[in-house]
């Protein structure tokens, strides 16, 4: 092999962001030139593995989308500790949460900014169902 080839010096410079979620990696020669960039992205796979087995028929969401106002409607026998829906944002952060108390329960979202949320529907701390709503 050459020997400058070999005794070029190779460093490696990554900046991550405070979320811990992107990462940019910049690779110089030993006379300080990005020879290299590379970006790396964690995302968070939503499976409906998790999800118990109801059929969609037995829960609806509407309308969707919605400008102020979101219902749930659902026609199952509920456990003991009933029926939670949580609401996120497209980054994943909570903004909502409530109980819904009769089997179509509305969920005032008029405070919300426009976009794309999931409403996530936990029965005895288990994700029976997840919808994504969109908010004009």
């Amino acid at each position: 092999m050459n020997k400058n080839l070999i005794s070029t010096a190779l460093f490696f410079f990554t900046l991550y962001t405070l979320s811990g979620q992107t990462s940019v990696q910049f690779i110089y020669d030993n006379v300080g030139n990005r020879i290299q960039r590379s970006i790396s992205v964690m995302i968070q796979v939503v499976s409906n593995e998790d999800e118990t087995s109801i059929p969609e028929t037995e829960i609806k969401v509407f309308p969707n989308p919605t400008e102020d106002v979101l219902y749930v409607e659902w026609h199952f026998p509920l456990g003991e500790g009933g029926i939670k829906a949580v609401l996120y944002d497209a980054s994943g952060r909570q903004v909502l949460s409530t109980n819904l108390q009769s089997t179509i329960t509305p969920i005032d979202i008029i405070a919300l900014p426009s976009g794309v949320y999931w409403l996530t529907l936990v029965e005895d701390e288990k994700r029976i169902k997840q919808f994504q709503v969109v908010k004009k």
